[in-house]
């Protein structure tokens, strides 16, 4: 999506005969040595990149960068800092175009469309299906009906059951609350079950219509006019520009399904792009994971002591886990081992404590 956008863009400007524009990332500068895991997408990044003469910016963060955002109020939009904004905010960008909402309109990925056809009696069409994206029918049918029967025994994590059922947690999740989102145990004990939405993926379309009613494009969005009001930089999403949504809700579902997934995208920028980038399949940036997992090791014990002498009251520890969080923070050797950073970082982040600022600086949205 974001490539697409990016050579368009650079096609269009050269047509008025300008410079070709800067392109922003969220991978760090390429190591030397290379770990072979991260070639390929380093690979992907730079075909663009030559392809169009874009000036490709990586990002250069260090750990304190990370963790400033841990000061800002959950309850404004855009407290997360966007480091690509701010970095083409430095270089005097104005504007800012994304690849946000490709995925829930023109390169959406086509599930649902089995569930379709095993509903409407095209089952011939549903094992060509499965067959063709290299799914066995015979694990993946009863699965379906399982789904059907009841949305809870639909096959995934903890987290799609609560999405899917309302009814009160089960010992095991709340076990989950306590030891993995390091919720205080009594909290959970005399809290209400989750007010959830059932939302079977039954088709194609419904799914695309869920998404874009769920409210998550509309949230990115207006996080992304409050931080881009304080750099002077103005955010547009050339996906979501009503003629393409409604293109791409007028589409049959097998215009999507492929193989590969994502079939009406990929087949429109063939040609386009590049090809090791048109058709993967791999959506993983394992450099930038990494960059961020070392960056917040090295943090951990800095911030395991401002949990423990903070610099006013945690009013919110009640609601916490604290002792474990704790012991999480002391864990630096384990937490690289099996980095698990979210739900340490929701929970440093709802304490709604000021992180220790590197060299003496203030956090961003520090009061003076």
């Amino acid at each position: 999506d974001s490539s697409a956008v990016a050579v368009l863009a650079a096609r269009e400007l050269r047509r008025r005969g300008l410079a070709p524009p800067p392109a922003f990332t969220w991978h760090p500068p390429p190591p030397e040595p290379m770990p072979p895991e991260w070639a390929e997408g380093y690979r992907r990044l730079r075909s663009v990149a030559e392809q169009e003469r874009l000036r490709l910016f990586y990002q250069t963060r260090t750990p304190g960068d990370y963790l400033r955002d841990l000061s800002a109020d959950l309850c404004l939009p855009g407290g997360n800092t966007d480091y690509p904004a701010l970095l083409a905010a430095g270089e005097g960008v104005r504007v800012l175009l994304t690849g946000l909402g490709g995925d829930e309109c023109v390169s959406n990925t086509g599930a649902g469309h089995d569930f379709r056809l095993l509903l409407s009696g095209r089952w011939r069409s549903l094992l060509a299906h499965l067959r063709r994206h290299g799914l066995r029918p015979s694990r993946e049918v009863p699965k379906m009906l399982a789904g059907l029967l009841h949305p809870q025994l639909m096959p995934g994590s903890f987290f799609w059951r609560l999405l899917r059922d309302g009814r009160l947690w089960s010992e095991s999740d709340r076990w989950r609350l306590r030891n993995y989102w390091l919720i205080n145990a009594q909290f959970a004990r005399r809290s209400p079950p989750m007010a959830a939405v059932v939302m079977r993926p039954l088709s194609v379309r419904r799914r695309q219509l869920h998404r874009l009613r769920h409210g998550h494009l509309i949230t990115r969005m207006e996080a992304e006019v409050a931080r881009g009001t304080r750099c002077g930089l103005e955010y547009r999403h050339p996906l979501l520009d009503r003629r393409l949504v409604e293109f791409a809700l007028s589409r049959p579902p097998e215009a999507f399904c492929g193989p590969p997934t994502r079939f009406l995208m990929r087949r429109a920028v063939s040609g386009l792009l590049p090809s090791e980038v048109c058709w993967s399949e791999d959506k993983s940036e394992p450099a930038g994971h990494a960059a961020f997992i070392e960056a917040f090791a090295l943090e951990m014990p800095a911030l395991r002591r401002a949990v423990m002498a903070p610099a006013a009251p945690l009013t919110r520890a009640g609601y916490v886990d604290v002792p474990r969080l704790l012991e999480r923070l002391g864990d630096v050797e384990g937490f690289r081992r099996r980095p698990r950073p979210l739900p340490i970082l929701n929970a440093l982040a709802f304490l709604d404590f000021q992180p220790p600022s590197p060299h003496g600086k203030k956090p961003v949205g520090e009061k003076s």
